[in-house]
């Protein structure tokens, strides 16, 4: 599981386990995992926006349908990252996201909203 990169080295931090035994098994251990990532030493304190959307990708994914990823990462790409990658999670306000929809909205056709929308929803996810 991708965990962002390490504040001091600049590196990309992985955990990993290998489960020998059935899918519910795994499942549980899957769990588990996620917990040690979010509470202990590999969460991302000071990570960018495009640290979170690669990890929060990498833990959704597995979950999502074909479709619906592929949408997620395509609005990602095409509306999120090109604003947000680089700045700071701890820096970003509501209305720095309020002001890029608003902007969005704005200079958009009707279906183009509608992807703004989904695209800003995911910051709630």
């Amino acid at each position: 599981m991708y965990l962002g990169l390490d504040t001091k080295t600049k590196k990309k931090q992985y955990i990993t386990r290998t489960v020998h035994g059935t899918k519910r098994q795994a499942e549980e251990i899957l769990n588990e995992l996620l917990v040690e990532a979010g509470h202990g030493s590999h969460a991302i304190v000071d990570g960018t926006v495009g640290d979170l959307a690669q990890r929060w990708l990498a833990l959704a994914s597995p979950s999502l349908s074909p479709t619906t990823d592929a949408e997620y990462r395509r609005l990602l790409d095409r509306l999120i990252l090109p604003r947000f990658s680089k700045i700071k999670v701890r820096s970003l306000t509501a209305a720095d996201l309020d002001s890029s929809m608003h902007s969005f909205s704005a200079a958009a056709d009707r279906a183009a909203d509608r992807s703004a929308r989904r695209a800003f929803s995911m910051f709630t996810r």
